[in-house]
């Protein structure tokens, strides 16, 4: 996988990052001064769609897009623009047909469209200690059951700047490939309309039935 990520060249960068211009930023290694360079500190719907407008015309130049900080902003993430009105959403379905790679960084996976997390071919998860978040990895990539997958991405992101990549449907602690197997993926428990905590007793043992009848005690 990282023979793949680095040996990706491409005939323009764009880079869109709200701390383009902090002093501590990693972005300041760009030289600014390539005409095919292009940097934005702010994102704008509008300059989205024009890249989108340009790739689409021209298909063969090969371009990186990069999105830094999505969850910051307002119509890129969940709960702005959503689904098919989006720009995201035609970059994530349709952008490796304009010739476009597309990077997204974000600090929480529930924060970004869900367009974007359903079509990415890699990510890469740094740890985290929010169930929800892990959650959310787990729906989308997972394998097993929600604990073994759980346990599993805490022990590969337990170190500092640590991080689980999923790619292909391939784990890999960092750039080294790992077997995680669990089996079959645990399906969500869907209790009878109107169930008790008592009936969902009856209704089987498995870790999605637990957690529905923890949630009601």
């Amino acid at each position: 996988m990282r023979e793949d990520l680095m040996a990706a060249q491409y005939d323009a960068v764009y880079l869109v990052s709200p701390g383009l211009f902090d002093q501590d930023s990693p972005w300041g290694l760009l030289d600014e001064t390539d005409p095919n360079t292009y940097l934005y500190a702010d994102y704008a719907p509008e300059d989205i769609e024009d890249f989108i407008s340009v790739a689409r015309d021209n298909p063969t130049v090969r371009r990186l897009l990069i999105m830094d900080d999505v969850d910051h902003a307002a119509g890129f993430r969940t709960g702005g623009v959503r689904s098919a009105e989006s720009p995201l959403a035609e970059l994530a379905f349709r952008g490796r047909h304009y010739g476009c790679t597309v990077v997204v960084t974000a600090h929480r996976i529930t924060s970004l469209d869900p367009s974007l997390r359903t079509s990415a071919d890699t990510v890469l998860l740094f740890g985290t200690q929010n169930a929800a978040e892990i959650a959310c990895i787990y729906r989308e990539y997972g394998v097993g059951t929600l604990r073994q997958f759980t346990t599993a991405f805490r022990q590969i992101t337990a170190q500092p700047h640590a991080f689980m990549a999923i790619s292909k449907g391939r784990f890999y602690a960092g750039f080294q490939e790992v077997a995680i197997d669990f089996g079959e993926k645990t399906p969500p428990f869907e209790p009878p309309q109107g169930a008790s905590a008592a009936e969902i007793v009856d209704c089987g043992d498995n870790e999605a039935v637990q957690q529905f009848r923890k949630a009601l005690t």
